[in-house]
C-alpha cells in the first residue's frame, strides 16, 4: 500500500534553499522531497530520508516502498554525508544583499540568523510600502502617509501634507479648538446613568455591552439582537433606551484597536464622525463616550486622550453638540490625561498677525470675538457654533432683535458696497480681531453675510484669490493689491 494520498510533511531544509547545480538526487529525501537532514536510509529500500520523516512512517507503521515490510532505519552511506558538508546554503534574504552564508551542517544557526535578517523586506504598516528591515527608521522618519501632530495647535496630518499646514491654518484651528473644546466635558461615573440624550457603547468590549444590556432590559437587549441580525452593513446601531438607561437613545459601535497609531487614529475618528453625524441628524444635543480602548485592549492613555480631544475637535468645528466622556473609577489615568490635554488647548497661545493695508491695519489674534472692546464686530452667520456663543454673551434680547431683522430679500448691489463702505472704512484705522475664521479665512468673515446681503463675486474673487494656496506672503500681496482697487471704487461713489 502506497501514501501518494497522505500530505506531504514540510521540508525542515528545503530544496530551493540550494543551486540546483549542487543538488544530487541522492540528496533529497523520498518523503518531504528536501535537502536531507539528519540523513538516515531504510534497511529494506535502501532509500534515504531525513531521520523525522523516517521516524513518522515507522510510528505509523507505513510499509516500506511499494512492498509490505516495515521500514527500517540505518545510518546513511558516508558518501552521502560528504556530499551534505559540502553543500554551501545563502540566507533566503540574499536577494536583497544579505551576504550570509552558512555550511550544511550550521543550517540551524542560519535560520537563527534570517529571523533577525537586517534584509528582511518587511511592509510598512502606515503607506504599504516594502522596505527593507535596515533601512525601517529611516523609513519612518520619512514616511509620506505618517501622522504629525502640530505642537501649536494639535492638529494632525501626514507627512506629505505638511507644506499645507502654515502658520496661517495653524492660526485657523487653534482657535477654532479653543472654541469647541468648551463643549467637551470629563466625568467619573458609568454610562448607563448619564442624562445625555445618547450613550455610545463599544459591542465588542463584553462587560461594557452586557452591563448596558442588562440596565435596559429585556427591551434594549430584544432590540439590540434584532438590529444586529438585520442590520449587518450598518456601523452604527441605533437602539432606544429604556429601563435603568438614563439616555434617550443608545449608539452600538465595533471598534477594534489599530496596530499602529496611524490606524488607531484612523479608526476613532471614523468612530467619532459616524456617531455624532448620526445624533445631529437625528436632533440630539449631547452625546456620551466610554473611554474606548483604554480598558481591556491596553491602548495609552496619553496617546488616546490626545486622540480623543483633537478628533472631537474637528467634529464639533462641523457639528454643534455637547461631548461627554464617562471615565469608569477605575480608569483613573485616562481621566487625567483628557483633562491635561483639554487644559493644552484651553492655554494654547498664537503668536498676533498683523498687516498695513493701504492705510489701514488688518490684525489677527486669538480670543473671544463676544469680549472684544471695538465698536463693530462682524459674524459669520454659516458658522453655528460662532453665533450660539454671540448670542449667548449678548443674551435673548439680541436674539429676538436679530431674529426679527433678518432680511428675507437681498438688497440691490450698490446698496451693498456703499452701506459697507461707509460703515467700516471711512475710518483712517481698521483693527479686526476674529476669534474663529482665521487665516486663510479672513476675508470670509467680512464678506460672508450673504444670507442677508448680495455681494459681487469678482470683487470678494480678488480680495481672496490666493487665500485657497494658504500661503500668508501670498496673501498679503493680494491684500494690498486689493486695497489698490477699493480705494478706486472708494473714489468713484
Amino acid at each position: 500500500m502506497g501514501v501518494s494520498g497522505s500530505k506531504r510533511p514540510k521540508a525542515h531544509l528545503p530544496s530551493s534553499r540550494v543551486s540546483h547545480s549542487l543538488q544530487d538526487e541522492e540528496l533529497i529525501c523520498a518523503v518531504c522531497k528536501g535537502i536531507l537532514w539528519q540523513p538516515v536510509r531504510c534497511g529494506n529500500c535502501q532509500r534515504s530520508f531525513c531521520d523525522q520523516c523516517l521516524q513518522t512512517r515507522i510510528s505509523k507503521k507505513e510499509p516500506c516502498g511499494n512492498t509490505s515490510l516495515p521500514c527500517v532505519a540505518q545510518n546513511c552511506p558516508e558518501t552521502i554525508t560528504e556530499k551534505l558538508s559540502q553543500l554551501r546554503i545563502p540566507c533566503r534574504y540574499k536577494q536583497y544583499g544579505c551576504p550570509s552564508c552558512a555550511r550544511y551542517s550550521r543550517y540551524d544557526q542560519l535560520l537563527k540568523h534570517e529571523e533577525n535578517c537586517a534584509y528582511e523586506l518587511i511592509t510598512c504598516s502606515v503607506c504599504m510600502a516594502k522596505v527593507l528591515k535596515l533601512n525601517s527608521d529611516e523609513h519612518n522618519q520619512k514616511c509620506p502617509l505618517a501622522i504629525i501632530t502640530c505642537d501649536e495647535c494639535c492638529a494632525y496630518y501626514t507627512r506629505q501634507d505638511a507644506s499645507l499646514h502654515t502658520a496661517a491654518v495653524c492660526c485657523q484651528t487653534l482657535a477654532t479648538n479653543k472654541i469647541v473644546v468648551k463643549y467637551i466635558n470629563v466625568c467619573v461615573g458609568s454610562l448607563i446613568t448619564q442624562k445625555t440624550d445618547v450613550i455610545v457603547v463599544n459591542a465588542l468590549s463584553c462587560g461594557m455591552l452586557e452591563s448596558v444590556l442588562a440596565a435596559g432590559g429585556n427591551s434594549v437587549r430584544d432590540s439590540y439582537t434584532t438590529e444586529s441580525e438585520s442590520s449587518s452593513a450598518e456601523s452604527v446601531l441605533s437602539v432606544v433606551a429604556d429601563g435603568q438607561l438614563a439616555s434617550k437613545k443608545i449608539y452600538f459601535v465595533e471598534w477594534r484597536p489599530g496596530s499602529n497609531s496611524t490606524v488607531l487614529r484612523r479608526s476613532i475618528r471614523k468612530l467619532f464622525s459616524e456617531t455624532i453625524t448620526e445624533a445631529v441628524n437625528e436632533g440630539y444635543q449631547s452625546i456620551s463616550f466610554p473611554a474606548i480602548g483604554c480598558g481591556g485592549f491596553g491602548c495609552s492613555p496619553a496617546l488616546m486622550a490626545e486622540i480623543f480631544v483633537t478628533e472631537v475637535c474637528h467634529q464639533l468645528a462641523a457639528h454643534p453638540i455637547s461631548i461627554l466622556f464617562v471615565i469608569e473609577s477605575t480608569e483613573e489615568n485616562i481621566y487625567k490625561e483628557l483633562q491635561t490635554q483639554i487644559g493644552v488647548i484651553k492655554n494654547a497661545r498664537m503668536k498676533i498677525v498683523s498687516t498695513e493695508v493701504g492705510s489701514g491695519t488688518i490684525e489677527v489674534e486669538n480670543g473671544e470675538i463676544a469680549q472684544q472692546k471695538m465698536d463693530v464686530i462682524t459674524v459669520s452667520a454659516s458658522s453655528s457654533i460662532l453665533t450660539k456663543a454671540i448670542i449667548q454673551a449678548a443674551g435673548d434680547e439680541f436674539y429676538t432683535f436679530a431674529t426679527k431683522n433678518r432680511s428675507p430679500n437681498p438688497p440691490e448691489k450698490p446698496h451693498w458696497f456703499r452701506r459697507w463702505i461707509e460703515k467700516l472704512h471711512y475710518k483712517p484705522q481698521l483693527i479686526i480681531k476674529a476669534g474663529l475664521r482665521l487665516f486663510p479665512y479672513l476675508m470670509a468673515i467680512l464678506f460672508n453675510l450673504s444670507q442677508y446681503f448680495y455681494y459681487g463675486d469678482d470683487f470678494l474673487n480678488c480680495l481672496t484669490r490666493e487665500a485657497d494656496s494658504r500661503d500668508p506672503d501670498k496673501y498679503f500681496t493680494r491684500l494690498t493689491q486689493a486695497s489698490q482697487i477699493f480705494h478706486t471704487i472708494l473714489a468713484t461713489l
